[in-house]
């Protein structure tokens, strides 16, 4: 029963780790694809690129879908 009660908040955890593990190996491709170094720890780089880029992509999307439906 524990256990049962406890899945909610098991659920939220994951779903947060896992969004964090995404920005580290999204930003750990590009880091490591284009060569670049800007902040000396990897693991902070790897989330600072990662967030920025998945901003960028989130700023780009919406644009792209406007076009597509005026066409």
């Amino acid at each position: 029963i524990t256990l049962v009660k406890s899945m909610p908040y098991m659920m939220r955890f994951l779903g947060f780790v896992g969004t964090i593990a995404m920005l580290l190996v999204g930003g750990g491709i590009f880091t490591h694809h284009f060569h670049w170094s800007f902040i000396p720890i990897e693991p902070l780089q790897n989330i600072t690129l990662g967030l920025g880029v998945g901003f960028i992509v989130c700023l780009i999307i919406p644009m792209v879908k406007k076009l597509k439906a005026s066409f």
